[in-house]
């Protein structure tokens, strides 16, 4: 539409989960199972580091928060060039014991990460619509992210709050608010949008764009 293209032109269709995999579960078994502390306050992030990824935000906030919330841990699921200089940030920041590197995962394998986090974070300066947060939604998990892209099509304020790409204090502020309850209450009344979802979408278009063709 920017480049001018008339917006009744234009259809949008949002990809979507396959609730086979994402979907709530046990949260005290996926702790179990990944080795997670049972009674920890447990955020997770999820994918690839990078810079834009901005993990140094989240290492801030870990850092603001350890002295209030000693329970408190971070778990890093990915991997990327960013990593290394990351882990040297943690170990001379002295966070080692709150910030674990969990490496890559297998995609059947991030289900539990999800349902046992207390809920997701993303600190992304620039993004898209990250599935991630489909995916944790789909699994009963709430989510703290900055404010990109087009996060705020998903954002609801009962399972979710949006902060200020580099905020440390606003996203600090964020996740007290998200470890309530309530915010995981939220989640779990979240309906994602799966692949049928889309495949309708899909068929929707091309039947109307088929019959008007037709009809001309």
């Amino acid at each position: 539409i920017g480049l001018g293209v008339a917006p009744d032109k234009v259809r949008t269709i949002r990809q979507g989960i396959n609730p086979t995999v994402f979907h709530q579960g046990d949260k005290v078994q996926a702790r179990r199972k990944l080795g997670v502390a049972a009674d920890g306050e447990v955020l997770v992030w999820v994918g690839r580091m990078v810079p834009v990824k901005n993990l140094d935000l989240l290492v801030d906030v870990m850092k603001r928060l350890a002295s209030e919330r000693p329970r408190l841990e971070l778990h890093l699921v990915g991997d990327g060039p960013s990593r290394g200089p990351l882990s040297d940030r943690v170990k001379a920041e002295g966070l080692s014991h709150s910030i674990r590197f969990e490496g890559p995962v297998g995609h059947d394998r991030l289900p539990d990460w999800y349902r046992a986090a207390d809920a997701v974070v993303l600190s992304s300066h620039s993004e898209g619509l990250p599935n991630v947060l489909r995916e944790a939604l789909a699994c009963g998990t709430p989510f703290v992210a900055t404010n990109v892209g087009d996060i705020t099509e998903i954002a609801r304020p009962e399972f979710s709050r949006l902060v200020d790409s580099g905020d440390v204090s606003a996203f600090a502020s964020a996740v007290r608010d998200i470890l309530e309850p309530g915010y995981k209450l939220g989640a779990c009344l979240y309906r994602p949008r799966d692949w049928n979802d889309c495949a309708a979408e899909y068929s929707e278009l091309l039947e109307k764009l088929i019959g008007s063709r037709l009809a001309a």
